[in-house]
């Protein structure tokens, strides 16, 4: 039954997994507790492909603990995903309490913060955060703040991962077009993304005013009070981000499911009804999709009603199927050969297909931004100050430069 509709509301799951690459459909096998598997099953790629897939996907430590017990899965790979996922725990250990430290610091200079996805994601919704991995900690504070944010994590030994810009107009310029800063502290090994938006296509209504940080929910971790998103926001930013990126990385989306799961049965309705943006409802209705097809998560009927009714959710998943069947590529200039350059070609059309129909003309407006306003351009030229409007036209030249140098 719940493949027939699978069928019915959009791209059956048989479809589905046919547009995946052979990689990524193994993966999904090793997340089902009962997969049974055979010498031959490796036959198609190597054990470091395999590994690396993983690793692209977030989903070492979770692969590891399904199948650690499975006596068919060759052992000699079972033990590279153990080591993987004994330094992954630590470093989840670690990057939980330099979480709990910055935050602490940021509170005692009257910084209101929220920690977004990372290890407090897992606390929520894992039996073990050290089972979701992650790269980096997300830190949200209000736009008013984040001047003297971003000062404290100078003190704290955090420097910008790349340089940013060189002046004062640049700086401007970025903070009113991007949404965070990546900072990096070689002595704690930890990366951090400093917020001051959600994301950018401005869908953070809940943060505009600063006094409604005061009603924000908490929850307790390493012995301090931690303000978070509420739970319903939380699921709809995680699903923005999630589209935004087009669901290149798996373990997104097993958050979804984990979220789904966890929640009470009219979660998801109550959700959608309180939306009023129509880009924010394809956002949530093409997670929905996905987890439905995929992972065969049961969905509210009004969830599936609004899902069949449009009829670009299952278009929109495809492009996610095609993203997440090339993040383990390895990304040459596309003029390095015929296929690389078919593949990026195949890349931007569908990437501003979907940015289109999730987000509307606005992402047009927005992705040309971040075209003209780009620090990498900046970082190899760029104009004064009082000549700043030739930075626009230099953009499209410094961007075939950068296209010829691309080597990975």
């Amino acid at each position: 039954m719940r493949l027939q509709n699978a069928m019915r509301i959009g791209v059956g799951k048989r479809e589905f997994l046919a547009g995946l690459n052979p990689e990524t459909q193994f993966l999904l096998r090793c997340l089902e507790v009962n997969s049974t598997f055979r010498p031959s099953d490796f036959d198609q790629f190597d054990k470091n492909t395999f590994l690396l897939t993983a690793e692209n996907h977030r989903l070492t430590n979770i692969i590891y603990t399904t199948l650690k017990t499975n006596h068919s899965f060759p052992i000699h790979i079972k033990n590279c995903l153990r080591e993987r996922y004994v330094a992954n725990k630590l470093r989840m250990l670690s990057y939980m309490a330099e979480l709990c430290r910055v935050l602490k610091i940021l509170n005692v200079n009257r910084i209101k913060a929220v920690a977004l996805k990372g290890p407090l994601l897992g606390h929520l919704y894992y039996d073990d955060y050290t089972q979701r991995e992650c790269k980096d900690l997300d830190i949200l504070v209000h736009e008013t703040d984040v001047q003297k944010a971003y000062e404290i994590l100078l003190d704290l030994g955090y420097n910008l991962s790349n340089r940013l810009w060189n002046s004062p107009k640049q700086k401007a310029i970025y903070d009113k077009t991007y949404y965070h800063y990546n900072l990096y502290s070689s002595k704690t090994n930890v990366q951090i993304e400093l917020h001051w938006r959600l994301n950018a296509s401005g869908s953070d209504s809940i943060i505009k005013s600063k006094s409604s940080w005061d009603t924000l929910p908490v929850i307790q971790a390493c012995g301090q009070t931690i303000p978070i998103l509420p739970r319903n926001d939380m699921f709809i930013y995680l699903c923005i981000h999630g589209g935004m990126h087009q669901w290149k990385r798996l373990f997104w989306l097993v958050d979804i499911v984990r979220i789904i799961e966890r929640e009470d049965a009219d979660f998801l309705a109550k959700i959608f009804n309180q939306l009023s943006r129509k880009s924010e409802k394809r956002y949530v209705l093409e997670a929905c999709h996905l987890a439905y097809v995929i992972f065969g998560i049961d969905l509210h009927p009004s969830i599936l009603e609004a899902i069949e009714k449009d009829t670009n959710i299952g278009r929109l998943s495809k492009v996610s199927i095609f993203s997440m069947s090339n993040i383990s590529d390895v990304y040459l200039s596309p003029l390095s050969s015929f296929k690389t350059f078919s593949t990026a070609i195949h890349k931007f059309i569908k990437f501003y297909w979907s940015a289109i129909y999730l987000d509307g003309y606005k992402a047009i407006y927005t992705s040309f931004s971040n075209f003209f306003i780009n620090p990498a351009y900046w970082a190899i030229y760029s104009f004064r100050d009082s000549l700043f409007l030739l930075n626009y036209f230099a953009a499209p030249f410094l961007w075939i430069y950068t296209l010829f140098n691309k080597v990975k």
